[in-house]
């Protein structure tokens, strides 16, 4: 990621990982991407709207998802739950919310809890069919997005609606990731 900023026409940059073709990924094989842009990439340009017009907005969002009873864990800084508005039926969130900066900043005990919560979510969800972002700058909490798949290649349509089952799934996972 240091050499991709050394282009001084990035500005922005997502990691990126596809678990084979079902995730989307044109490649069948699991892969990740550093993917850099001279501009904001447009999820990230979103959110730091988002952030922007409603100052404190991921503490809200924490704050909600806790309520919902979809908060999966809190530790060391950073926090762990299922999102009820992502873009697919399984979609998870990790979240630093007090550390602004990018990976790259981390040092490596503090770049642990956030590796340690993303792969407690991938292996609890095995081999489903996923992918994940890791976004950071802009003035935005550093965070990924876990999107896993029912189905390959499913629908985004629709996929906005609190699914009935969610709440019991984070039981669930809560379960799994304590026995791990």
């Amino acid at each position: 990621m240091q050499r991709v900023f050394e282009n001084r026409t990035v500005h922005s940059v997502v990691i990126r990982k596809n678990q084979g073709r079902e995730s989307g990924a044109s490649q069948p094989h699991l892969h990740q991407q550093l993917i850099g842009s001279p501009a904001p990439l447009p999820a990230l340009e979103a959110e730091a709207r988002a952030e922007r017009e409603n100052p404190g907005f991921w503490n809200e969002l924490i704050d909600i998802v806790d309520r919902l009873e979809l908060l999966l864990e809190k530790n060391d800084g950073v926090v762990s739950y299922a999102n009820p508005i992502g873009a697919f039926p399984r979609s998870y969130d990790i979240v630093m919310p007090d550390f602004r900066g990018m990976v790259t900043d981390l040092s490596p005990n503090d770049l642990r809890p956030l590796a340690r919560a993303l792969f407690r979510i991938i292996k609890i969800l095995g081999p489903l069919p996923l992918d994940y972002e890791i976004h950071q700058g802009g003035g935005l909490p550093l965070h990924a997005h876990i999107n896993g798949r029912l189905y390959p290649y499913s629908n985004v349509a629709g996929t906005l609606n609190l699914p009935s089952q969610l709440v019991q799934n984070v039981a669930a996972l809560r379960k799994a990731l304590a026995r791990n």
